[in-house]
């Protein structure tokens, strides 16, 4: 006679438990991960900002002048180009060019993790004292608290030397600001 042997298998109950287990495990450790991303998004703008403004004021120390697009600072401006009021570059500053002064080359507007660096810097002020903007599109709520803690300790995301103006839900238009003398 033949025996059956009996298959040991798991219950629906013991399935369920295990599923609602994984589950609190992702709930809890998923929105830290996402808050770390979005840390790190922060910290990655931080950068870019911290180095293209120390290479605008090393091309502004050599060239006499400050660049109307980031593209001048990965390749030589021509008579062609244009500072920053606006004015055609003249050989007398394009010869003092020391470039690049950034270690990519630079083409039109960048990604910055979820963020798009705009190529155009804008100028307020006219020819004397003003300030030179770089915005930066797409950067969310958590990168901007972050980065307004970190530059502007006031946390006034209207004045110093970031702005946010809310485009979307949870993005904006980061503008960092810095001082300029003449053009």
């Amino acid at each position: 006679m033949r025996t059956m042997r009996r298959h040991r298998a798991f219950s629906l109950v013991e399935v369920l438990i295990a599923v609602a287990i994984i589950a609190l495990l992702a709930a809890a450790v998923i929105p830290s991960v996402a808050g770390q991303l979005r840390h790190g998004q922060a910290s990655a703008i931080s950068d870019e900002i911290n180095n293209l403004s120390d290479a605008i004021v090393a091309y502004r120390t050599n060239v006499l002048k400050y660049p109307l697009t980031l593209d001048e600072l990965s390749t030589q401006p021509t008579t062609a180009s244009k500072d920053l009021c606006g004015n055609f570059m003249v050989n007398a500053n394009i010869n003092q060019w020391r470039g690049p002064y950034v270690t990519r080359v630079i083409s039109g507007d960048f990604p910055v993790g979820d963020a798009t660096v705009n190529n155009l810097l804008t100028h307020t002020g006219g020819a004397g004292n003003g300030t030179l903007q770089i915005n930066i599109d797409f950067v969310d709520t958590v990168a901007m608290v972050d980065l307004e803690k970190q530059f502007d300790p006031t946390f006034d995301v209207n004045a110093g030397s970031i702005k946010w103006n809310r485009t979307g839900a949870n993005v904006g238009i980061l503008t960092y600001v810095m001082p300029t003398r003449g053009c």
